[in-house]
């Protein structure tokens, strides 16, 4: 069926997948919620499977040094769906690289992975941290969470070792006791009634970890999948520059530069921080070019705060838990 009926972690020396529960499986429902079709999901859905998928095609695509590639299609319903799965020799990152070719109406498709720990929290990612849920449904408010938003990945852990799915642009989870579950697609008929149809490319990737996924870094695994590293070769020039370099120096291990910008007024730039663990932490950063002021500036890049620096452009932020900070650095 191209699914994985065993995963096993020699460094863990752990099995991953609960047994006689299949992994990377996917899950079709019909879904015709009452109200806003676009918008909700029906909460019966669970209750009105759709089918099966059918293996229709399996391939090695590649063996390598590097990484290994199998590739498997399936029918389902009226669609297609094609992937390969991407085993890496030197990261235990499994990737699942999707194409799915999307012909439904009022259906809901999901991915599933029973993961072999036992937990009665989940993590997942929020915009600037994260936030945990309950895994069970023991009460009216845990069931009308059917349905939990996250953003870049979820994460299950027990004391010492857990998993994380990562994805790269679907931000619908549910999971129950340890399986997770991610939603890919949907198919509403109102207010667009060809919402959804057509051709989809996406990935999503497990990442098994030692550890809580703080220990394990799965902020920088998850952002490593949404942003690729881009390397070319330029023309050689007779420049100023020396042959490596950085353009910042950032000594961040929780603390995330996310976002670096022009400021608005055209006389700086502008570096969004933020703390994502929920822990504190001191960093260190090196504006690599001449520096007039810094400043701690909001939203708005109102400078609120001059922070003091160093002629060679050093300067330390100290991060409560999930803090976020804008500076202002006045060329």
């Amino acid at each position: 069926r191209g699914e994985i009926t065993s995963l096993f972690d020699k460094k863990g020396n752990r099995e991953i997948v609960k047994s006689g529960e299949p992994a990377n499986r996917f899950h079709f429902f019909h879904d015709r919620p009452t109200l806003w079709d676009a918008w909700d999901i029906d909460n019966r859905y669970e209750a009105q499977p759709a089918g099966e998928a059918e293996l229709i095609e399996k391939a090695v695509v590649r063996t390598g040094a590097v990484q290994d590639i199998l590739r498997f299609r399936w029918k389902l319903g009226q669609s297609e769906i094609t992937q390969d799965m991407i085993l890496h020799h030197h990261n235990p990152r499994i990737d699942f690289q999707t194409h799915v070719s999307w012909n439904e109406a009022h259906k809901l498709l999901k991915v599933g992975f029973p993961i072999d720990v036992v937990t009665d929290k989940a993590t997942y990612e929020i915009p600037f941290g994260a936030l945990e849920r309950p895994t069970h449904r023991n009460t009216s408010w845990e069931q009308a969470q059917y349905e939990v938003c996250g953003h870049r990945f979820a994460d299950v852990s027990e004391r010492g070792y857990g998993v994380s799915l990562l994805n790269d642009c679907k931000y619908g989870y549910d999971i129950q006791g340890s399986t997770i579950r991610l939603s890919l697609l949907r198919a509403p008929k109102w207010p667009d009634a060809t919402a959804d149809l057509g051709e989809h490319d996406f990935t999503y990737s497990l990442y098994p970890h030692r550890g809580d996924w703080r220990e394990a870094h799965t902020v920088r695994r998850a952002a490593e999948l949404n942003h690729e590293l881009y390397t070319f070769a330029p023309s050689s020039t007779q420049g100023q520059l020396l042959p490596t370099g950085s353009f910042i120096g950032f000594s961040g291990e929780h603390v995330v530069l996310d976002t670096i910008k022009p400021s608005e007024d055209g006389q700086g730039t502008v570096l969004r921080f933020y703390e994502s663990s929920g822990g504190r932490e001191r960093v260190q950063l090196k504006w690599q070019y001449p520096v007039q002021s810094v400043y701690l500036s909001n939203a708005l890049e109102e400078q609120l705060e001059l922070i003091e620096h160093t002629a060679g452009g050093e300067l330390e932020l100290h991060f409560a838990p999930y803090e976020i900070k804008t500076i202002y650095i006045r060329n």
